[in-house]
C-alpha cells in the first residue's frame, strides 16, 4: 500500500515537472504546444532532465538558506539569553533584599493637621523627618513605575505596644482614577488585616466625596483623607491625632489592634520595591 502512494506519488511528480518542462520548452522554442514530453524521445529527456535540476538545484539553494538563517537566529536567541541573565543579575544588584523601606506617611504628634484638601494630598505635605504625607501623586508613581512594591505599617498604642501589618502588593491608581487602591496584597503581621478591606476604593477627602456613600462624606465625619468605603473604615490612619487622655475614641484607627474608636500614639506606612 505504501509502496504504491510513493509510486504515484513520483508519477505525479514527475508528470508536474514535464508539464513544467513542456512549458518552458514552448516559451523558448515557440513552437506549438506539445500535449506532453515523451520519456522516449532523447530531446524531451534532455529538457526534462534539466528542468529537474534546475528545481532541484532551486530547492537545495532555499534548504541552505533556512540552514544559514536558522543559525543567524540561534546566535541571536544566545545573545538575547545572555543580556537577560546580564539584566537578571543587575536587577539582583540593584534591588537587594536589605534595600531601605521608603515612609509615604507618618503621625507621630499632633503638630500637623491631616484634614487637608483634595489638592494637598495629592501634592503631599509635612515634613519627611515628622508627620509626613508623600502625595498621592507620587505614590502613584511609584507603585506603578518603579516596580512592585509591597507595604508596611508600623502602629504603636501609648501603652507601648507595636504592632505591624504587612501585604506583599500595594498600588493606587492615578488622579482620573480617584487614587483608587487598586491593589493590597496579601497580608502577614500581628496588627490585623484590616487594610485589605479597602482595596478597590477611591480616595476621599473634604472636598472631594468618592466613598459612595449617599448620606455623608466620610472625609468630613473622621476629619481626613483615606480610602473609605461605604460604611467609613476598618483602619484610618488620616484621623485627628489624639492625646493619651482622649484616645478613647476615633482618630488614627485600627480596628483589630486598638477598635475602630480606639486612636493610637504612632502610625507610619513605608513601601519598598518587591525583588
Amino acid at each position: 500500500m505504501f509502496a504504491r502512494n510513493r509510486t504515484m506519488k513520483i508519477v505525479l511528480l514527475i508528470f508536474a515537472i514535464a508539464h513544467f518542462a513542456n512549458a518552458e520548452y514552448d516559451n523558448n522554442n515557440n513552437s506549438s504546444t506539445k500535449a506532453y514530453l515523451d520519456l522516449n524521445n532523447a530531446e524531451d529527456n534532455v529538457i526534462l532532465w534539466k528542468n529537474l535540476f534546475i528545481k532541484l538545484n532551486d530547492i537545495l539553494d532555499k534548504t541552505q538558506k533556512l540552514d544559514t538563517k536558522f543559525e543567524e537566529l540561534s546566535e541571536r536567541l544566545e545573545v538575547l539569553n545572555k543580556r537577560v541573565n546580564t539584566l537578571d543579575n543587575d536587577l539582583k544588584t540593584f534591588c537587594p533584599n536589605n534595600q531601605n523601606w521608603i515612609t509615604i506617611q507618618r503621625r507621630q504628634d499632633a503638630s500637623v493637621s491631616f484634614n487637608r484638601s483634595w489638592e494637598e494630598y495629592g501634592l503631599g505635605f509635612g515634613d519627611a523627618n515628622g508627620n509626613y504625607f508623600m502625595g498621592l501623586q507620587r505614590i502613584y508613581e511609584m507603585t506603578n513605575f518603579a516596580g512592585p512594591q509591597e507595604l508596611l505599617i508600623i502602629l504603636k498604642d501609648f501603652g507601648g505596644d507595636t504592632r505591624y501589618a504587612k501585604y506583599d502588593r500595594f498600588r493606587i491608581g492615578s488622579e482620573e482614577e480617584k487614587y483608587a487602591l487598586l491593589e493590597v496584597g496579601n497580608y502577614s503581621g500581628n496588627a490585623g488585616n484590616n487594610f485589605k478591606i479597602h482595596e478597590g476604593h477611591p480616595f476621599t477627602t473634604f472636598d472631594r466625596d468618592n466613598d459612595n456613600n449617599p448620606d455623608r462624606n466620610n472625609a468630613v465625619v473622621f476629619a481626613g483623607g483615606w480610602w473609605f468605603f461605604g460604611l467609613g473604615y476598618h483602619g484610618h490612619l488620616n484621623g485627628p491625632y489624639r492625646q493619651q487622655h482622649e484616645s478613647n475614641t476615633w482618630g488614627i484607627s485600627w480596628h483589630e489592634f486598638r477598635l475602630w474608636n480606639g486612636s493610637l500614639k504612632y502610625a507610619e506606612m513605608l513601601i519598598r520595591r518587591k525583588c
